[in-house]
């Protein structure tokens, strides 16, 4: 878990620092007077080796269609990665994948340039594979047929919205078919009804980071639209918990 979120805070650090985000940060780079180098965003870069040792065969077990957990000193690698784990992992390769489609406006050498575009389609397909596990191993459905992830995560509402937000920010063409977007409406509707009426009934259950994740996920269903994944008062909802939250 600590290694991806190290993947993804890396990402994300890329992506504000490269030239073509700077409108709003111009001043903090030497060539306007500022402390950071021109070239910072490549630090984050460093990360990269660690990320792509996923790929190799180890963590990303393609034979088998699964996601390990850990890899020994004899490179083995063992166990299976648990749904917050993928969640991370999943958000943290494809923030790389998308930040390294385009490369224009880094000033770097050819060769390097090369090396990283031709990560993006490994870097597609481990994705692919990380929901492919999810929906695989984690998913269950329930006797009145319902789509959850919540006994995976022995019900802990904040993981549960951590591993629902990941899935619904899976880019579109990462998603194998319809039907597994499909299964993530439905993961994420009965995550959201979840919660609802746990409020209802025991609002002393509920703590503030799972009403922070609640909304981190009403806000990631907004794309798709409510109606469309049977939460026609969702944003109503959104508008209730954002209030709840500024309280």
């Amino acid at each position: 878990k600590e290694q991806s979120k190290l993947w993804m805070t890396m990402a994300y650090m890329f992506k504000r620092l490269r030239p073509n985000n700077r409108t709003n940060i111009e001043k903090m780079f030497e060539s306007q007077g500022g402390l950071l180098p021109n070239d910072s965003h490549e630090l984050a870069l460093v990360v990269l080796p660690s990320l792509s040792v996923i790929l190799a065969d180890k963590l990303i077990d393609k034979e088998n269609r699964l996601v390990r957990s850990s890899i020994d000193k004899y490179g083995n690698a063992s166990g299976l990665a648990d749904p917050v784990s993928l969640a991370r992992m999943m958000n943290s390769i494809q923030l790389w994948a998308m930040e390294l489609i385009d490369l224009n406006d880094i000033d770097i050498s050819e060769d390097l340039s090369k090396q990283l575009a031709e990560a993006v389609p490994a870097f597609k397909d481990a994705v692919r594979l990380s929901v492919q596990h999810m929906i695989n191993s984690y998913l269950k459905v329930s006797s009145t047929g319902e789509v959850s992830i919540l006994e995976a995560v022995d019900y802990k509402l904040s993981d549960a919205g951590e591993v629902v937000e990941a899935l619904l920010k899976v880019n579109s063409e990462l998603m194998d078919s319809q039907l597994l977007r499909e299964l993530t409406f439905e993961v994420a509707r009965t995550y959201i009804q979840h919660i609802v009426r746990r409020i209802d009934v025991s609002p002393e259950s509920i703590v503030f980071s799972d009403i922070v994740w609640l909304y981190r996920v009403l806000v990631a269903i907004e794309k798709f639209g409510y109606d469309s994944i049977g939460l026609p008062w969702g944003q109503d909802l959104k508008h209730n918990i954002a209030s709840r939250i500024e309280e």
